[in-house]
């Protein structure tokens, strides 16, 4: 996804017989963003990146448009998964206008699968209507916001460091990182 805007994509009609055409003696054998750099493949690299995506992007738009026609009453859409991650392909699902609102958890790795098979669960099969939580109340665990267990535990593993909850968590993390310092 991050090469794919610097190459010119092949359209191809299957993934097969585009990876099986590919030259093995143009692969990046190196180690590490320096020895790619200087492969003098760049060019390359970019233009599979580039026709990968538009693949993926194309095979997706047409699973998006077969599911909002076999659910036409269905009008927002939470998408989970691995392939959620592809933010260009996040947008280009916006884009098409199919759906009222497009969701994508802040954890969409593909343990959401799971997550979303227990939601269903919980909330009655298809016959329950969903209700997003607000953006400002949203995270990415489903722990306690603070919990004394887990703060002792962080406290024992980093013993001799430094370790603090500060009042002012964004204005003193921003001030902490423009100094130059690492936070975790």
């Amino acid at each position: 996804m991050g090469l794919a805007p610097f190459g010119k994509p092949s359209r191809f009609a299957g993934g097969g017989a585009y990876i099986e055409g590919l030259d093995p003696g143009k692969a990046f054998t190196g180690r590490g963003k320096r020895a790619w750099e200087a492969s003098g493949r760049f060019r390359h690299y970019s233009n599979v990146a580039a026709s990968v995506q538009a693949h993926f992007e194309d095979k997706l738009l047409a699973l998006v448009r077969r599911l909002r026609k076999s659910f036409p009453d269905r009008a927002n859409l939470i998408f989970t998964g691995g392939c959620a991650l592809n933010c260009v392909a996040n947008t280009r699902i916006w884009e098409t206008g199919l759906f009222d609102s497009v969701y994508v958890p802040p954890f969409p790795g593909d343990e959401s699968i799971a997550f979303g098979a227990a939601a269903g669960l919980l909330l009655g099969g298809p016959k329950t209507i969903w209700t997003p939580v607000g953006w400002g109340e949203q995270r990415g665990n489903f722990g306690p916001l603070s919990s004394t267990a887990a703060e002792a535990e962080v406290r024992r593993h980093f013993a001799g460091h430094e370790v603090s909850r500060p009042n002012e968590l964004h204005a003193d993390v921003a001030g902490l990182l423009m100094a130059g310092k690492t936070v975790g």
